[in-house]
């Protein structure tokens, strides 16, 4: 029954993620979106419940790791490409380099004893990953 429910749980967050990045606002309307849903789904879970999916998460290809792969990844390159094209993202960085950085975070965080205390500092993770230490820039 877990597995079902966190079946349920993927898939629900990768229809939120995907109604965001199909919609018609900006990059950085799209990112606060991606930022605040993300704050708001780690809020709402349920301590075990979370220890579980990071479980299943890093228990090798599995279900997340699987949806990651082939249905996330290619939409945050297409994210990246807008932000580009919008002027956000800075052109000269590579979507490799920036997968390389989100993929080294990935790995990180599924260190079990990253992942047991990292729940907590969710909204400050993907402030740094969006807009670095130096912060979000006034347009």
């Amino acid at each position: 029954m877990i597995h079902e429910v966190f079946i349920h749980y993927t898939n629900k967050a990768l229809d939120e993620f995907e109604q965001i990045l199909t919609s018609n606002v900006a990059f950085p309307e799209k990112i606060k979106q991606l930022m605040f849903t993300k704050n708001e789904t780690a809020k709402q879970i349920h301590e075990d419940f979370y220890q579980y999916l990071m479980r299943e998460y890093t228990s090798g290809v599995n279900y997340m790791e699987k949806i990651y792969i082939e249905k996330a990844l290619p939409r945050f390159i297409d994210l990246f490409n807008q932000g580009k094209e919008q002027g956000y993202v800075n052109p000269n960085l590579s979507n490799e380099a920036i997968l390389f950085y989100i993929k080294a975070m990935n790995e990180y965080i599924q260190r079990e004893e990253v992942y047991q205390s990292i729940l907590p500092l969710t909204e400050d993770i993907m402030k740094i990953l969006f807009y670095g230490i130096v912060g979000e820039k006034e347009k």
